[in-house]
């Protein structure tokens, strides 16, 4: 601990921060990089990967559903499925203007990144022929490496640079890691909760609640950050209530993100919840988290491993949610109390509020770092890690080749 630190700590009445370095045992040249070298590799090599899986995928097969969008550029195309044209529609032409479906609006959906992919492509616009699409990929991909990197440091921070490049490696390896990069909120959401999280570790509350505030207003189960930071708030001070200070005020900032959006539905509707009435349409009904899991495996036992999309995406989704699920029970110590109660919320949230139910849960998990922080303590020179990082790439792959061609392995 650096006397500083100890300082800092005693005029705050704080726990002083643990700066301990703890030593890197793993060997070998590639893991002594430092962090922006190597998670810029990470992220050029899996996406030149992806990029060729998706494009032999979208040539050579057949699109079975209406769920991508379209540019000159096939290896661009690849990159949005699903719910990216109601992003993109948001960020061409604003919620009011943005096209129906049926009895669909664009209001069900978050307003932070299509509002930030509006901005770069105002930036970009004389530069490029379709700058809202670049943007919003711009936004993805520049959040995911931002993300990555404070995830490298939080991991570095408690367990060492092997561990966090471990951790940074199995966070590209996630099943459905493609979806960081497409134009979906999954690649801000991660940066924005990870870096609330990191933020709240070093003590910087206002920075952490500001970040928290971001990510309620990218997606609904951003407000679970909330009592999160507020119980690691009391957790560095040991769960005294004598200890509190003024700055645990900035917590309540994390609940603006919703009332930003709340007032924009407002100004634009005059319904302050015309977000909430659109997602009603979308799902008219909330299911038990334990049921929708269940109609997965049903849909799994009764076929889903034929040339069923639907019934694929349901089976595949429950496995994945009983796996993710498993990881995290297997490693809560590890990731302690209060990440693996804020996944395990994530889980049941997601499961309770979409009517696809199990079909979204690959890409709702992508968000959920703390599962690659317990896949860090996998030993490199172990069979276990060695079939780990094989199949997740091979379902990496398998499963981008499908979702790029309409598939429902992650809607």
């Amino acid at each position: 601990m650096t006397r500083h630190g100890a300082k800092r700590a005693k005029r705050r009445n704080e726990p002083a921060p643990d700066t301990t370095v703890r030593a890197d045992t793993t060997v070998g040249p590639v893991w002594k990089w430092g962090a922006i070298p190597y998670i810029l590799t990470l992220w050029c090599v899996s996406r030149v990967i992806l990029a060729i899986v998706g494009v032999v995928a979208r040539t050579q097969g057949v699109m079975i559903t209406r769920t991508s969008m379209s540019t000159d550029h096939v290896w661009l195309n690849i990159w949005s499925a699903w719910d990216a044209s109601w992003y993109y529609n948001i960020a061409d032409v604003g919620y009011l203007d943005a096209p129906m479906d049926r009895q669909y609006t664009a209001w069900a959906f978050f307003p932070l990144y299509p509002w930030m992919a509006r901005a770069v492509a105002w930036v970009i616009g004389a530069v490029v022929d379709d700058p809202v699409y670049v943007a919003m990929i711009l936004v993805s991909n520049a959040a995911l490496l931002i993300g990555a990197w404070v995830f490298y440091k939080l991991v570095e921070q408690d367990s060492g640079g092997a561990m966090a490049r471990k951790a940074v490696l199995f966070l590209f390896l996630f099943p459905t890691g493609y979806v960081l990069s497409c134009l979906m909120t999954e690649g801000l959401f991660f940066a924005l909760s990870v870096g609330a999280w990191y933020s709240a570790r070093q003590g910087n509350w206002l920075v952490a609640s500001v970040l928290g505030m971001a990510s309620s207003m990218t997606r609904m189960a951003g407000l679970v950050m909330a009592p999160l930071l507020a119980l690691e708030y009391l957790r560095q001070r040991q769960w005294h209530i004598t200890r509190i200070r003024p700055n645990a005020l900035w917590i309540g900032l994390v609940p603006l993100g919703l009332g930003v959006f709340m007032v924009t539905c407002y100004i634009l509707t005059g319904n302050p919840w015309q977000f909430a009435d659109a997602q009603n349409a979308w799902s008219p009904q909330r299911e038990n988290p334990l049921r929708a899991l269940w109609w997965g495996f049903n849909d799994a036992w009764s076929g889903g491993y034929t040339l069923n999309h639907g019934k694929l995406g349901q089976g595949y989704g429950a496995i994945l949610t009983v796996v993710v699920t498993g990881v995290l029970l297997w490693g809560r110590k590890q990731i302690g109390t209060l990440l693996f109660l804020w996944s395990v919320t994530l889980i049941g949230i997601s499961l309770a509020s979409h009517i696809t139910s199990a079909q979204s849960m690959p890409r709702y998990m992508v968000v959920l770092f703390p599962v690659s922080m317990v896949l860090a303590s996998l030993r490199m020179n172990s069979v276990a890690f060695v079939i780990t990082v094989a199949a997740l790439i091979l379902l990496q792959g398998a499963t981008f080749s499908l979702w790029t061609v309409g598939w429902g392995v992650a809607i």
